[in-house]
């Protein structure tokens, strides 16, 4: 741009006015280079979705009919694996409701209406036995409580249950929808 040129622009354009074109020119680009982080961020973080060598992600049940599909997706994996794979299928579909104690429920009560730590853990112990796991079912002595309940007013027995599968590269623990991974250590 030569002298007179830019002259000419100045004398069209004050400064003010200068100025408010740079402060537009500079947000314009801020908002575009935001955007593009945004979408590259976004690429970057479905790309590694996309071709995670981890075997659950890529094919989530979202809502299975039956137990035997929550098996069947996660078997022959290791316990660690399964484990994690069971977790992320449940968790579409886990709620724990108190509302549910002592009642005598199935997989799909369970699965709509949720359950208590007794329903969670006799479900994972289930799941991991067929998967062909050892399991084990533990439940916890937590005390008494005075409170009503059914209609009557008592002391009433709390306990905690939870499931434990293992195998020989170590176990976990479920516990409603956590897992807790635990690996043996080379002698």
């Amino acid at each position: 741009m030569g002298k007179l040129q830019l002259k000419a622009n100045l004398e069209r354009y004050p400064k003010q006015k200068m100025v408010e074109l740079k402060n537009k020119e500079f947000s314009r680009g801020f908002l575009i280079g935001i955007c593009s982080a945004i979408i590259l961020i976004g690429l970057i973080y479905l790309s590694s979705v996309y071709f995670s060598k981890n075997p659950v992600s890529s094919e989530l049940i979202i809502s299975p009919k039956e137990v035997k599909e929550i098996i069947n997706k996660c078997s022959n994996n290791s316990l660690f694996n399964s484990a994690e794979c069971v977790q992320k299928i449940t968790k579409t579909f886990y709620k724990y409701n108190l509302s549910q104690i002592d009642k005598n429920i199935d997989f799909e009560i369970l699965k709509i209406n949720g359950g208590v730590c007794e329903d969670w853990a006799l479900y994972w112990c289930l799941v991991g036995e067929e998967i062909g796991f050892y399991t084990e079912e533990v439940r916890i002595d937590t005390g008494t409580l005075n409170f009503t309940y059914n209609g009557e007013y008592g002391e009433y027995e709390i306990r905690h249950m939870f499931c434990i599968w293992s195998d020989e590269s170590g176990y976990i623990i479920a516990d409603g929808n956590t897992v807790h991974y635990f690996k043996f250590e080379d002698g």
